[in-house]
């Protein structure tokens, strides 16, 4: 188990996003996780088609 010490202090970290960033980096993570549940869909629709052709 690493020791927390590769952490890095206070200076080196990156400034703190600004709410209109993380709204933003939001909005885009929605999007492409509905895209995402979209492609997960369709790619689980052919599978079951898959699978249920090959037991039936």
């Amino acid at each position: 188990m690493p020791k927390a010490d590769h952490i890095l202090p206070a200076q080196h970290r990156p400034p703190l996003p600004s709410p209109l960033q993380i709204k933003t980096d939001a909005g885009t993570l929605n999007r492409s996780l509905s895209q995402g549940m979209v492609r997960y869909r369709d790619i689980l629709g052919k599978n079951l088609g898959f699978l249920s052709l090959s037991t039936g």
